[in-house]
């Protein structure tokens, strides 16, 4: 008998690193101890190429681990205790549930899972600790094929003034992601702006959607020397559906947490995805 102190590698069945010591019997049979604890894995050990190969969910549990596969992607993923987020209750359709790791230090959840009554998955998302901000869910038939989509919108860092968010789409059915056009990008490409002492216009496409003139000589932020030379989209981004219809905001500042107004865009689908199909501005900050 010898006792061998090493490190486990594991591959797509065996991924996760931990000081374990392992016996090996005249006979090749490998016990595991853990702790001084002895433990038995549902699959035999086996010695490959001289590497001890064990089951990559047994060490993960025996570490407190929780060890998910996500055939979509082929992704092992090993998570910490995970915590309930976000719930959308639909008395027809059943639940859908969001669920996230919260980090070292405390500040995001990490690796959130969506879950439905028939299917699961992970994503390398992460979400603001703040119960506020925690994933929005939406349920809604945003194509016209008389099934619903999920539509989940995460925020990923918040503050005064500050709101980032990401969106993302599924089949409810499957859960299989649906491509969505990124709607900061469609703002920058089709937005414009100006801000001079008479006034501020704003353009979309080229064409003027807004004009009023604004006294900035008179503007606290001037004076301080915070007032942007254009209106800008920076920091206030939103999305949300109303009527079976998914709209991305983003909000247009002249100075930091100064709005005068808001960009919103309806997405359509089409060709297997969703893009921005009409841009609009209105005064009101969504």
């Amino acid at each position: 008998m010898k006792i061998i102190n090493t490190l486990i590698i594991l591959n797509i069945s065996c991924v996760l690193f931990a000081f374990v010591t392992f016996i090996v019997l005249a006979e090749d049979r490998v016990k595991i101890f853990i702790n001084d604890l002895e433990m038995t894995p549902d699959v035999s050990p086996q010695i490959v190429d001289n590497r001890v190969m064990v089951p990559l969910s047994f060490i993960s549990t025996a570490y407190g681990k929780r060890v998910f596969w996500d055939q979509y992607a082929k992704h092992v993923l090993i998570n910490d205790k995970e915590e309930f987020l976000s719930e959308l209750k639909e008395l027809n359709t059943g639940s859908v549930k969001i669920f996230g790791t919260l980090g070292t230090y405390g500040s995001y959840y990490h690796n959130l899972k969506i879950k439905t009554d028939s299917h699961e998955r992970v994503f390398a998302w992460r979400t603001t600790w703040n119960p506020t901000y925690f994933p929005k869910i939406y349920e809604a038939d945003l194509n016209g094929d008389h099934k619903k989509e999920i539509v989940v919108v995460v925020t990923t860092d918040h503050g005064t003034g500050i709101s980032q968010k990401e969106l993302y789409v599924f089949d409810k059915n499957s859960l299989s992601e649906i491509p969505v056009e990124k709607a900061d990008i469609l703002f920058m490409e089709n937005f414009s702006g100006s801000l001079t002492d008479e006034g501020i216009n704003i353009k979309i496409n080229g064409k003027e959607a807004f004009s009023a003139p604004y006294d900035v000589t008179q503007f606290q932020a001037k004076k301080k020397g915070l007032l942007y030379k254009v209106p800008t989209i920076k920091d206030l981004q939103d999305y949300y559906v109303e009527n079976n219809i998914l709209y991305a905001t983003a909000g247009i500042q002249i100075a930091p947490s100064r709005f005068i107004g808001e960009l919103r865009m309806k997405y359509v689908y089409g060709d297997g995805f969703y893009y921005g199909d009409h841009i609009s501005f209105s005064k009101k900050v969504h």
